[in-house]
């Protein structure tokens, strides 16, 4: 076997070598002179040839999943890249847009920018500078973290309170924040709360500015970051003309728009002889997980031009004289929330999702049932603890998309 086999690059790309060796190898140029090499034809290349069911991948909100026994096509391209303490994955339809791997690429490079503008542990970032510099004089912020703002107060106001950007103290003085849970005294308590509340953060739309009111008050955007960032990669994605895709963002927030393919491949058939598929379900099924026992569906949402965000406490947690105490934070009293394993919110953009999956798993019942009121356009999946077991709530906008697992 002599060199030239293995000689991928084309003259005729004036792109770094590297640049155009990973383009090749998305579009599935190099899996073709692979397989090509060993004497056979290769057929249908893909960027990833996951199957579609993907169960195995254990997520709080799973990627796509099969129906039962009749199953979608086979192949999705996916690209993936760690940002943002966690693993963010694109899906694409296999073979639907010839650029489509290379758009999802771009559009996941732009997460490192982005981290570094958002994240309070990057002391350069512009959140760190306003929490440093803001209480000694009205800061100017960029368009992007304005937006944010503005959604962020908004959100607090609707789920009165219970959204709130300012509550990192608390979650320092329970120990949260550094994964070493501790149980505070009331005087430690209610110092933590005295600089949280949106209140205290004076906007100023005339001058684009942003002013902290308490010296300790300090504005963090993981309960709504990653969100406001999935709507911006959607919104790449769209420039290029890529309208069907679902995108990942750890294990808490999707955003999907347009549908999966979902018709059988050809040759393929349902399990049974003679067996109608079921009706074609719009959007991409995601799989909700047990917040108890993550490796455990409930069951599938389909999402289609819209997002969803999950909030539990089956991973981070404390126990407490027998007691399991949850890291989500009421905001408003400083004390774990309680009453909620886990809420799933449906909403028109990500950042809403991601924000109010946390309010909703504070607010409750009854205050979940306020919001929907107030938001029509919103849909609640609620876990509650219900004797030894649990019962899953809907509230709003979830019955059309909702297919609960049978138990």
């Amino acid at each position: 076997m002599t060199d030239d086999r293995f000689e991928f690059d084309p003259p005729q790309d004036p792109r770094p070598a590297g640049i155009a060796g990973r383009r090749r190898f998305l579009r599935g140029q190099d899996l073709v002179r692979w397989w090509q090499d060993w004497g056979r034809t290769a057929l249908r290349p893909s960027t990833a040839p996951l199957p579609a069911t993907t169960t195995g991948l254990n997520h709080s909100v799973g990627t796509p999943a099969s129906g039962n026994a009749w199953r979608p096509n086979g192949f999705y391209t996916e690209l993936t890249k760690p940002a943002m303490a966690c693993q963010w994955e694109l899906l694409l339809n296999y073979g639907q847009y010839p650029h489509g791997a290379e758009a999802g690429l771009t559009a996941l490079e732009s997460l490192e920018d982005w981290e570094a503008r958002l994240s309070v542990f990057r002391p350069t970032s512009e959140i760190s500078q306003i929490n440093r510099l803001a209480y000694d004089e009205p800061q100017p912020v960029s368009d992007a973290l304005w937006d944010i703002l503005l959604n962020a107060m908004h959100l607090w106001h609707l789920t009165e309170g219970a959204f709130d950007i300012t509550s990192g103290s608390l979650s320092e003085c329970w120990g949260f924040l550094k994964r070493e849970g501790r149980l505070p005294n009331e005087q430690e308590l209610a110092a933590a709360l005295e600089p949280v509340g949106m209140d205290l953060v004076d906007l100023d739309p005339d001058a684009r500015t942003v002013r902290l009111l308490h010296p300790g008050t300090r504005l963090n955007l993981g309960g709504i970051g990653k969100g406001w960032t999935l709507d911006r990669l959607g919104e790449q994605l769209h420039q290029e003309d890529v309208a069907d895709f679902v995108i990942h963002g750890g294990q808490s927030s999707v955003l999907a728009h347009g549908s999966n393919f979902r018709s059988p491949p050809p040759g393929d058939s349902a399990a049974e002889p003679n067996q109608e598929p079921p009706p074609r379900r719009s959007g991409w099924p995601i799989s909700v997980s047990h917040p108890i026992y993550p490796d455990r569906s409930l069951g599938e949402v389909d999402l289609c031009d819209r997002a969803l965000g999950t909030s539990g406490s089956a991973r981070q947690f404390v126990h407490f004289r027998g007691k399991r105490l949850s890291h989500i934070l009421d905001p408003r009293t400083g004390r774990p929330a309680e009453g909620v394993w886990s809420a799933t919110v449906l909403a028109p953009t990500a950042a809403q999702a991601d924000a109010l999956g946390t309010a909703c798993f504070v607010l409750g019942e009854d205050g979940c049932r306020r919001l929907v009121e107030t938001c029509p356009d919103l849909g609640v999946i609620l876990v509650v603890p219900h004797g030894h077991h649990h019962r899953i709530v809907t509230l709003g906008d979830v019955a059309p998309h909702w297919y609960p697992k049978e138990t």
